[in-house]
């Protein structure tokens, strides 16, 4: 059963021992989201040691055979996709925001609507 958001975890400042109460624990080893949140949060965070720190830790993941989020073959970002409609296009894989351009698209040029996301 999947739950929401709750106390798995206690974390403490190293410094200080002082408990923690507001924070998301998060697992790329384990978890290609938490990858995602990553990547995003690398891109960013204004602090450039972090950002190349978390960009090698990364790295390193997916050397180490972490599984990587789904990327969208169309526009490389990383988000909830599906496969494309398109024979010529078989195997590649699509993110709701594509989709919704092809979609518009296709049905303008076609007359044909591939269907919802």
């Amino acid at each position: 059963m999947e739950q929401g958001l709750y106390g798995k975890y206690r974390v403490l400042k190293s410094d200080t021992g002082e408990e923690i109460n507001s924070f998301f624990v998060l697992k790329p080893d384990t978890d290609p989201v938490a990858i995602a949140a990553l990547q995003r949060y690398a891109e960013l965070t204004p602090n450039d040691q972090l950002s190349e720190e978390l960009n090698c830790w990364l790295e390193t993941l997916e050397m180490m055979g972490a599984q990587m989020p789904p990327k969208c073959d169309y526009c490389e970002d990383i988000a909830k996709v599906r496969t494309t409609p398109f024979l010529a296009d078989s195997g590649a894989v699509m993110c709701e925001y594509c989709w919704n351009h092809t979609r518009r698209e296709y049905k303008d040029s076609h007359g044909e609507d591939i269907g919802k996301f």
